[in-house]
C-alpha cells in the first residue's frame, strides 16, 4: 500500500508538471513532488534504520536505489543520523544541531568556543555569526524552504570522500546522478525560465515543511 501510494504521488507530480498546459497545474505538480519527497523520507528513514526488511544489506541497498527519486545519500544519512541517536542534542557532538554560523540551537553555543567532534573543528561566535543568529527567527523558514539543497551537498561531499565504511557508494552515486538528470529535465521542460525556477523552488519549499517539523520536534 505504501509503495502504491508513493508511486501514485510521483506519477501525479510528473503528470501535472509535464502534461498540463497551465502554469498553475505545473506548480501544483511541483507541490505534489514536494509531498512525494516528504512521504518518501519516512520510508528512507526506516530503511536507514534497517526497519523495513530488517536486513541491513537489503534495506541499505533499497535506500541507495531510492536515491534515484530521493536525491539523498543513504550512506551519508546513516553516518549523520546514527551519530545523532548516539549523542542526541549534545552541542559538541550531534551534527544535526550544528548549523553555525546561521542557526544556533542552544545558548551554550554562545557561551564560549567549543570543539565540534563530528566535523573536527572549533566553533566560536564571531561577529558575523552573532549578527546572523540574532536574526535567525527571520531566516529560519526561508532556510528550511531551501534546506534540501544542503542535504544534496552533504551527501555528494561524503561520497566524494570515498569513506571506507560506506556501502554501495558507486551505485548510490549513479542513482543520485539519475535523480538530478530527471529533475533538471522536468524543470527545463517548463515553457519559461520563471516557471522552471518556480518549479524547483515550490517543490523544495513544500518538502521543506518536513524539515520544519523535524527541527521543531527535536
Amino acid at each position: 500500500a505504501l509503495g502504491a501510494g508513493l508511486a501514485s504521488l510521483f506519477g501525479a507530480a510528473l503528470s501535472l508538471s509535464l502534461a498540463c498546459g497551465s502554469a498553475g497545474a505545473r506548480m501544483l505538480g511541483a507541490a505534489t513532488m514536494g509531498i512525494f519527497w516528504q512521504q518518501l523520507a519516512g520510508l528512507g528513514h526506516d530503511l536507514g534504520h534497517s526497519g523495513v526488511s530488517h536486513s541491513f544489506w537489503a534495506d541499505h541497498l533499497a535506500g541507495s536505489v531510492l536515491s534515484s527519486v530521493m536525491g539523498l545519500s543513504t550512506c551519508w544519512w546513516k553516518k549523520d543520523h546514527n551519530t545523532h541517536h548516539v549523542v542526541c542534542n549534545a552541542v559538541e557532538h550531534d551534527p544535526t544541531i550544528q548549523h553555525m554560523p546561521i542557526l544556533a540551537q542552544s545558548p551554550a553555543q554562545f557561551a564560549k568556543p567549543f570543539y565540534d567532534s563530528y566535523h573536527r573543528k572549533t566553533v566560536g561566535m564571531c561577529d558575523v555569526a552573532r549578527f546572523l543568529v540574532s536574526y535567525q527567527h527571520l531566516f529560519f523558514y526561508p532556510i528550511m524552504a531551501v534546506g534540501r539543497f544542503n542535504l544534496y551537498i552533504q551527501g555528494i561531499l561524503y561520497l566524494l570522500q570515498r569513506p571506507d565504511k560506506a556501502h554501495f557508494p558507486k551505485l548510490e552515486a549513479a542513482m543520485i546522478a539519475v535523480y538530478f538528470a530527471w529533475n533538471v529535465a522536468v524543470a527545463a521542460s517548463m515553457p519559461t525560465l520563471a516557471q522552471s525556477v518556480g518549479w524547483v523552488l515550490v517543490s523544495h519549499a513544500v518538502s521543506g515543511i518536513l524539515h520544519v517539523q523535524i527541527v521543531l520536534s527535536h
